[in-house]
């Protein structure tokens, strides 16, 4: 079963760095396969989740369970479900993928670090949480790391050149937030699993219409085989695993702690960079993770709650 109820939260931390590691390395992964092709090339279908193949090989009735559970519970919410899969797969997927190609890596990384900002300010709007001054203080105090990380490897030079990669990262950081408030309700009523399947559906299938006139396009002799293994990487890991990820945090944890630990994937980075590029972090970097990590903890410690929101009543079961 897809366990429900009350869980200790404490418990969480450990699997979103898992999914921050996933889409630290896939930043590096992607921009192998970005730099040799175009940008709707690179805007790939979802693949399949690992941990829903780990699932099958298990118990081969979980994807007949999951199946079912969309069916009985999205019908009455297409709408919603269907809109969702547009904002966070298909246009965050495109307006992330083509802004990274429209600005520097150091801007990119600097904006997409506002994303828990905007979740916690949608969140505390719609009323699904109350953001205490803790909460604020650690969405502050991390983005500010940001800063200091990105500053450090002197990878940020805003100005007219980048404005229109700059301006595309923002609007994919707000679908970002966007998705993860609209479909936190859906989450915590049905679990991360169905959700995350649901809409990345819908999403591929945009995606994979708006690509066509590139792929088409496309001269698949180019791409060599470490491009390849980036873009399998990335689809498998930094999109697929790290998607499911996300949403068990926002399951478990609420949106504002869950948005608050993607501002450890330039950590997981640096790290990274260190041990496969050998770039070894500068004294503003190390300073800045630990601001992260300070920030990501005091916005844990209380930081926000999440009033009138109960746990699922039952397991979802697979059989």
């Amino acid at each position: 079963t897809i366990p429900s109820g009350p869980h200790d939260r404490a418990r969480r931390g450990p699997t979103l760095l898992s999914g921050s590691r996933d889409s630290g390395s896939g930043h590096h992964l992607g921009c192998e396969f970005l730099g040799r092709q175009g940008t709707s090339a690179a805007v790939q279908p979802p693949c399949s989740q690992r941990s829903t193949l780990r699932t099958r090989r298990r118990r081969p009735g979980a994807l007949r369970a999951t199946k079912r559970a969309a069916q009985g519970v999205y019908p009455e919410r297409l709408a919603v479900v269907t809109a969702l899969g547009v904002v966070g797969n298909a246009m965050y997927q495109f307006l992330f993928i083509t802004g990274i190609d429209g600005t520097l890596a150091g801007n990119a990384a600097l904006i997409l670090a506002m994303s828990p900002v905007f979740v916690t300010l949608l969140s505390a709007l719609l009323g699904q949480e109350k953001v205490r001054a803790t909460g604020w203080a650690g969405v502050a105090v991390s983005t500010i790391g940001i800063g200091l990380v990105v500053w450090g490897g002197s990878a940020v030079r805003f100005g007219s050149v980048t404005l229109r990669g700059d301006l595309t990262i923002l609007a994919a950081s707000v679908a970002w937030s966007m998705y993860t408030v609209g479909a936190s309700p859906l989450v915590r009523r049905h679990g991360a699993l169905p959700v995350t399947a649901a809409t990345m559906w819908i999403g591929a299938v945009v995606l994979f219409l708006v690509a066509i006139p590139s792929m088409a396009a496309q001269d698949w002799t180019g791409p060599t085989l470490l491009a390849w293994t980036g873009l399998v990487a990335s689809g498998l890991l930094a999109v697929g695993l790290s998607y499911v990820l996300w949403y068990y945090g926002v399951e478990h944890l609420g949106n504002s702690r869950t948005a608050v630990f993607s501002n450890t994937v330039p950590i997981v980075a640096l790290l990274f960079a260190w041990l496969a590029l050998g770039e070894t972090p500068v004294l503003m970097q190390v300073t800045g993770a630990v601001l992260i990590l300070g920030g990501v903890t005091l916005t844990r410690m209380g930081g926000t709650g999440t009033p009138g929101i109960r746990a699922r009543p039952a397991p979802i079961p697979i059989e």
